[in-house]
């Protein structure tokens, strides 16, 4: 074989690599997009909190708690859920490995969207 068709052979797949990367990259795929509060909400929250509310008891809902006073105290109480007395209840930890800093940061944003009960 020519050294120019060995060439060209190489070439083609890395060639062809790029510029998969690239329209995969800019084409807004979900695998390399940067993670979204609503998307992080319905994965991690919702079963429990529909609607900022709260399947598990209905009477302390998300919506209005005075854990989304601040990130802060979201992040918190997230890493370490526990009731007012300092006992474990049902909700489970949200520890860094599972949930990152950034990603509490757009789940609390999020919540602080959604509709208060009433308006």
């Amino acid at each position: 074989m020519k050294k120019s068709t060995i060439r060209f052979l190489f070439i083609l797949p890395v060639v062809g690599w790029v510029l998969f990367g690239v329209t995969t990259i800019f084409s807004g795929s979900t695998a390399l997009a940067a993670p979204d509060g609503a998307k992080l909400y319905a994965h991690n929250c919702s079963a429990c909190h529909p609607n900022g509310g709260n399947k598990i008891n209905p009477a302390i809902p998300l919506i209005g708690s005075s854990k989304t006073k601040s990130l802060a105290v979201f992040t918190a109480y997230n890493r370490n859920p526990l009731k007012a007395d300092g006992s474990k209840g049902v909700m489970p930890a949200f520890p860094k490995d599972k949930i990152s800093d950034e990603e509490m940061k757009l789940i609390y944003d999020y919540c602080l969207t959604l509709p208060r009960a009433g308006k």
